[in-house]
Protein backbone atom coordinates (compact mmCIF):
# COMPACT_ATOMS: atom_id res chain seq x y z
CA UNK A 1 0.00 0.00 0.00
CA UNK A 2 1.26 3.61 -0.65
CA UNK A 3 1.22 6.49 1.51
CA UNK A 4 -1.37 7.68 -0.64
CA UNK A 5 -3.76 4.66 0.50
CA UNK A 6 -2.65 4.51 3.88
CA UNK A 7 -4.10 8.24 4.10
CA UNK A 8 -7.35 7.58 2.61
CA UNK A 9 -8.01 4.07 4.49
CA UNK A 10 -6.97 6.11 7.93
CA UNK A 11 -9.20 8.98 7.00
CA UNK A 12 -12.59 7.01 6.65
CA UNK A 13 -11.37 6.00 3.44
CA UNK A 14 -12.12 2.38 4.62
CA UNK A 15 -15.48 1.07 6.53
CA UNK A 16 -12.82 -1.01 8.16
CA UNK A 17 -11.06 2.17 9.65
CA UNK A 18 -14.21 3.51 10.91
CA UNK A 19 -14.54 0.72 13.76
CA UNK A 20 -11.15 -0.27 14.86
CA UNK A 21 -10.55 0.82 17.99
CA UNK A 22 -6.49 1.51 17.27
CA UNK A 23 -7.06 2.81 13.62
CA UNK A 24 -10.04 5.51 15.14
CA UNK A 25 -7.37 6.40 18.27
CA UNK A 26 -4.59 6.96 15.10
CA UNK A 27 -6.97 9.09 13.16
CA UNK A 28 -7.85 10.85 16.46
CA UNK A 29 -4.11 11.67 17.16
CA UNK A 30 -3.45 12.99 13.68
CA UNK A 31 -6.47 15.56 13.36
CA UNK A 32 -6.09 16.86 16.60
CA UNK A 33 -2.27 17.16 16.30
CA UNK A 34 -0.86 20.65 15.43
CA UNK A 35 1.41 18.93 13.57
CA UNK A 36 -1.03 18.12 10.59
CA UNK A 37 -1.30 22.51 9.90
CA UNK A 38 2.30 21.92 9.32
CA UNK A 39 2.73 18.87 6.95
CA UNK A 40 -0.49 20.24 4.90
CA UNK A 41 1.53 23.64 4.90
CA UNK A 42 4.25 21.82 3.48
CA UNK A 43 1.92 20.54 0.97
CA UNK A 44 0.93 23.49 -0.48
CA UNK A 45 4.29 25.17 -0.45
CA UNK A 46 7.36 22.55 -0.37
CA UNK A 47 10.73 23.84 0.51
CA UNK A 48 13.32 24.53 -1.58
CA UNK A 49 15.55 21.41 -2.23
CA UNK A 50 19.31 21.97 -0.21
CA UNK A 51 20.95 21.86 -4.10
CA UNK A 52 18.90 25.15 -4.68
CA UNK A 53 16.84 23.59 -7.13
CA UNK A 54 13.32 23.90 -7.95
CA UNK A 55 11.04 23.68 -5.93
CA UNK A 56 8.89 20.45 -5.83
CA UNK A 57 5.13 20.97 -6.98
CA UNK A 58 3.60 19.60 -3.77
CA UNK A 59 -0.01 19.10 -3.63
CA UNK A 60 -0.73 22.92 -4.29
CA UNK A 61 -2.88 21.44 -7.37
CA UNK A 62 -4.95 18.87 -5.48
CA UNK A 63 -5.22 21.25 -3.06
CA UNK A 64 -6.24 24.66 -3.64
CA UNK A 65 -9.89 23.91 -5.02
CA UNK A 66 -10.79 21.68 -1.97
CA UNK A 67 -8.94 24.69 0.40
CA UNK A 68 -11.18 27.53 -2.10
CA UNK A 69 -14.10 25.11 -1.86
CA UNK A 70 -13.92 25.40 2.59
CA UNK A 71 -13.56 29.22 1.95
CA UNK A 72 -16.58 29.77 -0.28
CA UNK A 73 -18.25 27.44 2.17
CA UNK A 74 -17.40 29.44 5.59
CA UNK A 75 -18.11 32.39 4.03
CA UNK A 76 -21.76 31.35 2.59
CA UNK A 77 -22.19 30.03 6.10
CA UNK A 78 -20.99 33.71 8.02
CA UNK A 79 -23.06 35.43 5.28
CA UNK A 80 -26.51 33.64 6.44
CA UNK A 81 -25.34 34.31 10.15
CA UNK A 82 -24.66 38.02 9.66
CA UNK A 83 -28.21 38.01 7.49
CA UNK A 84 -29.54 36.55 10.99
CA UNK A 85 -28.07 39.22 12.90
CA UNK A 86 -29.23 42.25 10.56
CA UNK A 87 -32.93 40.85 10.45
CA UNK A 88 -33.32 40.68 14.29
CA UNK A 89 -31.93 44.62 14.45
CA UNK A 90 -34.09 45.29 11.30
CA UNK A 91 -37.26 44.59 13.26
CA UNK A 92 -37.05 47.80 15.10
CA UNK A 93 -35.74 50.14 12.41
CA UNK A 94 -36.11 53.88 12.72
CA UNK A 95 -35.26 56.68 10.67
CA UNK A 96 -33.00 57.84 13.38
CA UNK A 97 -31.05 53.99 13.67
CA UNK A 98 -30.85 53.87 9.86
CA UNK A 99 -28.99 57.61 9.79
CA UNK A 100 -27.30 56.67 13.15
CA UNK A 101 -25.41 53.73 11.66
CA UNK A 102 -21.97 53.81 11.70
CA UNK A 103 -19.22 52.01 9.68
CA UNK A 104 -16.85 51.12 12.88
CA UNK A 105 -20.45 49.25 14.48
CA UNK A 106 -21.20 47.32 11.29
CA UNK A 107 -17.52 46.64 10.92
CA UNK A 108 -16.92 45.08 14.25
CA UNK A 109 -20.56 43.26 14.01
CA UNK A 110 -19.13 41.79 10.88
CA UNK A 111 -15.72 40.98 12.14
CA UNK A 112 -17.34 39.35 15.77
CA UNK A 113 -19.85 37.38 13.19
CA UNK A 114 -17.87 36.48 10.36
CA UNK A 115 -14.43 36.27 11.18
CA UNK A 116 -13.00 34.94 7.89
CA UNK A 117 -15.12 37.04 5.49
CA UNK A 118 -13.50 39.82 7.34
CA UNK A 119 -10.13 38.47 6.22
CA UNK A 120 -11.13 37.91 3.51
CA UNK A 121 -12.49 41.54 2.79
CA UNK A 122 -9.29 42.60 4.27
CA UNK A 123 -7.24 40.86 2.42
CA UNK A 124 -8.60 41.79 -0.55
CA UNK A 125 -8.50 45.31 0.00
CA UNK A 126 -5.28 45.76 1.45
CA UNK A 127 -1.52 44.54 0.22
CA UNK A 128 0.44 43.71 3.14
CA UNK A 129 2.85 46.65 2.72
CA UNK A 130 0.14 48.74 2.61
CA UNK A 131 -1.00 47.66 6.19
CA UNK A 132 2.17 47.60 7.64
CA UNK A 133 2.59 51.79 6.39
CA UNK A 134 -0.94 52.87 6.65
CA UNK A 135 -1.35 53.07 10.63
CA UNK A 136 -4.37 55.68 10.21
CA UNK A 137 -6.32 54.29 7.34
CA UNK A 138 -8.57 50.92 7.17
CA UNK A 139 -9.92 50.38 3.95
CA UNK A 140 -11.89 47.60 5.09
CA UNK A 141 -14.73 50.18 6.32
CA UNK A 142 -15.10 51.21 2.48
CA UNK A 143 -15.46 47.56 1.87
CA UNK A 144 -17.82 46.72 4.68
CA UNK A 145 -19.60 49.61 3.39
CA UNK A 146 -19.55 48.93 0.01
CA UNK A 147 -21.11 45.50 0.95
CA UNK A 148 -23.20 46.05 3.84
CA UNK A 149 -24.45 49.41 3.88
CA UNK A 150 -25.08 51.05 -0.02
CA UNK A 151 -27.41 48.20 -1.12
Amino acid sequence: MDVAGFLDALCWGNPLATVDPTTRSARTSLTHSDRLATVVSRWLHPPRTSQGGSTAEGARRVLLPLVIGTVKEVINEEMDDIVEELKEESADVTEQSVLGTVIDEIQEKVQAVAPVFYDLVKTAAWRREQEERNTLKDPTKVSINREFVSQ
